[in-house]
Order: C-alpha cells, then sequence, then structure tokens
C-alpha cells in the first residue's frame, strides 16, 4: 500500500507521535466461503449502502467518522479524510485513520469501510477506485489517554466524535484530548443523566438501580 508519511508528519503537532501505516485484509466478497465452507460472517456492502448515502455529498465532507463494533464487544472509530480526492482527475489518494481507545487493530474494519467509499464514488462517478489509493493508518492514543477498563469504550468514542467537529483540532490531538480522568468525568455526568431521566423507574424497581450507580 502507497503511503504518505510527509502528509500526514505535517498535520500533527510537533511531538505527537506518528501514525502507523496499515494494510488490512482483503474483505470477503458475498459469493466467497471460508476454508470450512462457511460464508463469511462480517457484512458485505451491498445496495443499503447506497440507499444509506443517497442523500448525502460526501464530496464536502472534510471528516467522514464511522463508528464500528469489533468482535461484538468494544467499540472503536474509523475516519476518512480527503474523500473529495477520489473524485479528481486524475484520482489522488485519500486517508482512513482507525482510532481504538486500547491501541487495537482495526485494519479489517477499514477495509470495509474502504469498501464503501469505492461503492459510493463508482455509484456517482462511474469510477473504479483501486485499494492502492486509500492511506490507511492507525492513530497511536497516548498511554494516559489508553482505556483500561472494559466497559468505557464507548465514552472514548464519544469524545472523538465530538473533538471531530473542531477543524482546529488535528486526529491526534482529538485523541490526545481524551485522558482517562475527562473519561472518567464525562462517565459519571452522562449516568447523572440517565438516573434524573429514568428516576421514577429506579424508584419503581422497573430498572436495575446498580447499573445507574455505577462510576466504574
Amino acid at each position: 500500500m502507497q503511503t504518505d508519511a510527509n502528509a500526514n508528519e505535517a498535520a500533527l503537532p510537533q511531538g505527537d507521535p506518528m501514525p502507523v501505516p496499515l494494510t488490512p485484509p482483503t474483505p470477503p466478497q458475498a459469493s466467497t466461503v471460508n476454508q470450512s465452507g462457511a460464508r463469511p460472517s462480517a457484512p458485505v456492502p451491498n445496495g443499503s449502502v447506497l440507499r444509506w448515502m443517497k442523500d448525502e455529498d460526501l464530496m464536502t465532507v472534510e471528516r467522514l467518522g464511522a463508528i464500528c463494533n469489533k468482535n461484538g464487544n468494544h467499540w472503536a472509530l474509523l475516519v476518512a479524510t480527503g474523500i473529495s480526492k477520489l473524485a479528481e482527475d486524475p484520482p489522488q489518494a485519500c486517508c482512513i485513520s482507525t482510532i481504538c481507545s486500547f491501541n487495537g487493530d482495526m485494519s479489517r474494519e477499514a477495509g470495509f469501510l474502504r469498501m464503501y467509499l469505492q461503492m459510493y464514488i463508482l455509484h456517482r462517478f462511474g469510477r473504479k477506485i483501486p485499494d492502492e489509493l486509500f492511506n490507511i493508518y492507525k492513530v497511536i492514543v497516548p498511554e494516559n489517554c489508553m482505556q483500561h477498563d472494559t466497559v468505557n469504550c464507548g465514552i472514548y468514542v464519544g469524545i472523538y466524535m465530538t473533538n471531530l467537529f473542531d477543524p482546529t483540532l488535528s486526529i491526534q490531538q482529538c485523541v490526545g484530548d481524551s485522558t482517562r480522568d475527562k473519561i472518567i468525568n464525562t462517565r459519571s455526568k452522562f449516568f447523572e443523566f440517565l438516573r434524573q431521566k429514568h428516576q421514577n423507574n429506579i424508584t419503581n424497581n422497573k430498572y436495575d438501580s446498580a447499573f445507574y450507580n455505577d462510576q466504574n
């Protein structure tokens, strides 16, 4: 896979860790089967993707955030930038950044986002975009911002997404702002909101009060 390390380095504040280039595995096609003869469990892009995007103009989007679930028990974030470059003549490379609060490998999930964007460009412009025009990087989460529990991944992703709306922040800065203290404080406010919203059901024992008192 081709990479543009210099362009990414210029976008990062001095002292930030460099993103790591990734090469995602080839996502399975609808007609393929694995060695045991079973069809792949991962979703394969189809017409529903185009219906989801039919009213969206991705050419005007600076950052496209896609929340994804890994193995059914962990939430992470993919961020595509420079999508409009794919529509240039000739097409230029865009980037997909993977952000996992555990610093886990999200290359497979990035491969599916790449396929979604390829379908979008094909549907809108009739142009096939090769895999090589997608530079895929793993954003390194600093140690003081890494997740050390098994329950707060959704809070991390929520803060990442909120920060992405600030155009003055690089993607690395969006991650570096998500310290564990901020995560705990945000979780506390979220649970307080839930307690107030559902207090009647908690009082009447319709909802488990232990869940709404969880501050871990």
